[in-house]
């Protein structure tokens, strides 16, 4: 008996690390977009294909991942932070957060080994 208690309980060891292990895993190749929309129904010449589509929205994540990333970095007070964040998730094109970031420099890593 006191083996069964043992190994089910190692079971569960196991099944709980293995979802910490996938929680883990950020893949941008699981970024899905629609497979066919309206407009290719109408105008099919002038819409990009779903792979355009996704390779768009994967360069759009990374791109708010690093908003988000330099505004972590900034020295801010964390109430103007949180705001900033909330308007870069939910309004990226707003007033404020364009003032915030107008002053940022974005440096790329090859550049600085040039």
């Amino acid at each position: 008996m006191e083996k069964l208690h043992i190994c089910g309980f190692g079971l569960i060891i196991f099944f709980f690390s293995t979802l910490q292990l996938t929680a883990q895993s950020t893949d941008n190749t699981s970024v899905k977009v629609q497979r066919y929309t309206i407009m290719e129904k109408f105008a099919p010449d002038i819409m990009p294909t779903a792979e355009e589509r996704r390779q768009k929205k994967i360069k759009h994540l990374a791109d708010t991942e690093l908003k988000a990333r330099v505004l972590d970095t900034m020295d801010i007070s964390n109430r103007k932070r949180k705001r900033l964040l909330i308007d870069l998730y939910k309004t990226p094109y707003s007033d404020r957060l364009k003032q915030a970031l107008a002053e940022v420099n974005f440096e790329d890593v090859d550049d600085v080994d040039q």
